[in-house]
């Protein structure tokens, strides 16, 4: 499912491997691996032919080399932006790190849309812009040094060294200030799809972008994170999406174990092998807050409106 195959493993990345071995080390392992003076350019190739070189300091590259990630990063999610992704209209990516899924989104032969990546940590944008440049693709992926929100302003990088998936933006002055874009004042195109990654500010964004959603009805993939001393902040979404007659939903791969078929959602382990994974049809279960407590800590959810629950490529499950 993955567009990108590797081809050598940033040192650094060794070295993190080998300290995270020693008990004594352990907790040190990251930083000691971060080091200016340990090498951490890996190599990969996307789509077969291009060979493009990635920033191991990023540790979200591990969708490149992570033995979980076998069968592509997370899979579900790729899987459904494949089946999802027809034609043209644009896939909106608000946190979109390094570019994985536009990059995976622009790889798709059904897709003939513009990608519009949002990512406002300095850094990590940094990564973006090269690895759009390498793949030359500057023609079909826009990209925006911006967070996204409810209203335009401005708001501070709240970064975990290394953890760039985990960066937060936040109004106390204790990172880098940057921009804060809403959807609506920014995209003036037909939107095919948004995903929605933001480590906590969904629901801002939603907000931000209702007039794309009511007018458009795109589809919208967002992670949802469910923590129990803040559970308002994991059904505000949930909440606010049913106000406007949308359906949330877990999207889940059909996979076979043995002589059955079972769905696999974010958080189950990885599937043996992709002959297992059915790639063309998907299962999805609706989310509300009577079942969101059952179900895995983090996940990443599809928000369809109601009117085209017939739409889905697959069931919804009861």
């Amino acid at each position: 499912m993955s567009p990108f195959k590797l081809e050598r493993l940033p040192f650094s990345v060794h070295v993190e491997n080998a300290l995270s071995r020693v008990p004594v080390l352990r907790r040190w392992a990251k930083k000691l691996a971060s080091l200016p003076f340990i090498p951490s350019t890996g190599l990969a190739t996307y789509r077969e032919s291009t060979r493009i070189r990635f920033n191991g300091r990023n540790h979200q590259f591990h969708a490149l080399y992570d033995g979980h990630y076998a069968h592509g990063y997370e899979v579900e999610t790729s899987v459904l932006l494949s089946l999802l992704l027809r034609g043209s209209g644009a896939f909106v990516d608000c946190g979109s790190n390094w570019g994985y899924f536009a990059l995976l989104a622009a790889s798709l032969p059904e897709f003939s849309g513009r990608c519009l990546c949002f990512e406002p940590h300095p850094a990590t944008f940094a990564d973006l812009v090269s690895l759009v440049a390498q793949t030359q693709l500057s023609d079909r992926i826009d990209v925006h040094q911006q967070g996204v929100g409810q209203t335009s302003g401005t708001l501070h990088v709240s970064e975990t060294r290394g953890a760039s998936g985990l960066t937060q933006l936040v109004e106390q002055r204790i990172g880098p200030q940057v921009e804060v874009v809403a959807l609506d004042e920014v995209v003036n195109q037909p939107v095919k799809v948004i995903k929605i990654d933001v480590e906590g500010m969904e629901l801002d964004v939603l907000k931000g972008a209702r007039k794309v959603l009511l007018e458009q009805q795109p589809w919208v993939i967002f992670e949802n994170t469910l923590t129990f001393d803040h559970a308002e902040r994991t059904f505000a979404p949930l909440h606010w999406l049913e106000q406007q007659d949308w359906v949330t939903l877990l999207p889940a791969l059909k996979v076979k174990r043995g002589l059955v078929t079972v769905p696999h959602h974010y958080g189950s382990p990885p599937p043996a092998s992709s002959t297992d994974i059915d790639f063309h049809r998907m299962s999805f279960l609706p989310v509300t807050a009577e079942n969101r407590f059952l179900l895995h800590p983090q996940l990443n959810l599809l928000a369809c409106p109601r009117h085209r629950l017939t739409e889905l490529p697959g069931e919804i499950l009861t």
